[in-house]
């Protein structure tokens, strides 16, 4: 069984004024801004794996509100 890691920075920015929130994948863009909630709908972070067989190890998570 043959085991590969990665590692990336995911970083997501929440535009209040627009309603969108930006992904990016070390420090780049992932495509455009998408649509999220309004902002006055509280948002809780979840990381969520869609297919089984994935480990995922967080080493450092930040939640910046501003």
């Amino acid at each position: 069984r043959a085991l590969q890691t990665s590692a990336l920075r995911i970083r997501l920015t929440r535009d209040l004024n627009n309603n969108t929130v930006s992904i990016f994948i070390n420090d780049q863009p992932a495509g455009p801004p998408i649509p999220f909630v309004e902002s006055d709908t509280p948002v809780e972070p979840v990381l969520f794996v869609h297919d089984g067989g994935v480990i995922v190890y967080v080493n450092d998570w930040n939640l910046n509100l501003r």
